[in-house]
């Protein structure tokens, strides 16, 4: 098996590595990463908020907040082995006894593939 600075398997490598293979070895293997964008950045500071749970940090951020489903648990890690892989996904909320799941997305054109592959990729590792 080859050994890399991860010791498992996310499904943003996954993601990464369908995208370009330069990509993941770049980012995974030598861990250089590149800046974020406008998007990531304002999806970690949303995030931040969500996980807090204040409010007032900014208006825009509120607006959302209010509108979002609450999680009882946030940044929640799920972990298995498959075919000795360790899989490893980091749900954005999760809900342990109604077992939901939540991810939110954030990008100019979020796309609706990506976001089933992650679910059907953390529901691998779920169940």
């Amino acid at each position: 098996m080859l050994e890399t600075p991860k010791p498992h398997f996310s499904y943003s490598q996954l993601s990464t590595l369908e995208w370009s293979e330069s990509d993941y070895i770049t980012k995974y293997i030598y861990q250089r990463r590149g800046e974020d964008n406008q998007f990531i950045k304002l999806g970690k500071k949303l995030a931040l908020a969500l996980e807090k749970r204040e409010q007032g940090a900014e208006d825009w951020i509120d607006a959302v907040r209010i509108k979002l489903p609450d999680y009882p648990e946030r940044e929640y890690e799920i972990k298995t082995v498959l075919a000795n892989i360790p899989l490893v996904g980091l749900l954005d909320g999760f809900d342990p006894k109604g077992s939901r799941i939540g991810e939110y997305k954030y990008g100019l054109k979020p796309s609706l593939t990506k976001r089933k592959d992650q679910m059907l990729f953390y529901s691998l590792i779920f169940w």
